[in-house]
């Protein structure tokens, strides 16, 4: 098994063995995140097996793609963890994180054509720091926004590395990137129905999603 499909095994086997206590804590808001969770990570296996698999004969001439992009779920926040806000937000601000994941979408399918990696982190990290200013504004996690922006951010950033060590590796760097851009969408409104379980202090997603380095390997490369 290879490591983004094993991330995914992961995945499923976490938000499986917290679904109770979430439910018990939100008193049942929690159940369809959970369901979407487990569900969208399943539907997901046969891309990753697939990536995984192209990924191979570049790992075996020590180009590290699909092992340095998947970060180890190892260090998600115990399940206890409260949620560090309790608000949902409104409809007009979640139109507001909607839209900026909506331009890192249209953004990064323009430059990924042109394999412009470039755009597609600049993008993402301005994204970021939007999203994590709405959150405090808002006093609402967008948990899961920030955790699929980090991975879009990650696989960007070490494309661009990728792609100097050989040419042929391409195709497959714009496909993991393009993978990841496509499920961004989903953020915001799976981060709404999170906020219903949030204000009961069950932390599912804002506990559940490891910490992705982009953004301190991002302002590294630019410091």
């Amino acid at each position: 098994m290879g490591p983004f499909e094993q991330h995914l095994d992961e995945a499923i086997a976490l938000n499986r063995a917290r679904r109770d206590y979430y439910a018990q804590i939100s008193e049942g808001r929690s159940r369809w995140v959970s369901w979407w969770l487990i569900g969208s990570e399943k539907f997901l296996r046969r891309t990753a097996r697939r990536l995984d698999q192209r990924a191979l004969p570049f790992n075996a001439a020590g180009i590290p793609i699909m092992i340095q992009d998947v970060v180890s779920m190892e260090d998600v926040a115990p399940q206890e963890r409260l949620p560090r806000y309790r608000r949902q937000v409104t409809r007009v601000e979640l139109r507001l994180a909607k839209e900026v994941l909506r331009s890192v979408v249209e953004q990064s399918a323009s430059a990924l054509r042109k394999h412009d990696y470039d755009t597609v982190v600049g993008a993402t990290a301005h994204a970021l720091h939007q999203i994590e200013a709405l959150e405090s504004q808002c006093q609402a996690h967008f948990a899961m926004s920030i955790h699929l922006l980090e991975s879009v951010g990650l696989a960007a950033l070490h494309s661009r590395q990728y792609v100097q060590q050989s040419q042929e590796i391409k195709p497959l760097c714009r496909d993991l990137v393009l993978a990841q851009v496509g499920a961004l969408s989903a953020g915001p409104r799976l981060d709404r129905l999170a906020q219903a379980a949030h204000e009961k202090g069950a932390g599912i997603i804002y506990n559940d999603v490891p910490p992705i380095p982009f953004l301190q390997e991002f302002e590294r490369g630019h410091s």
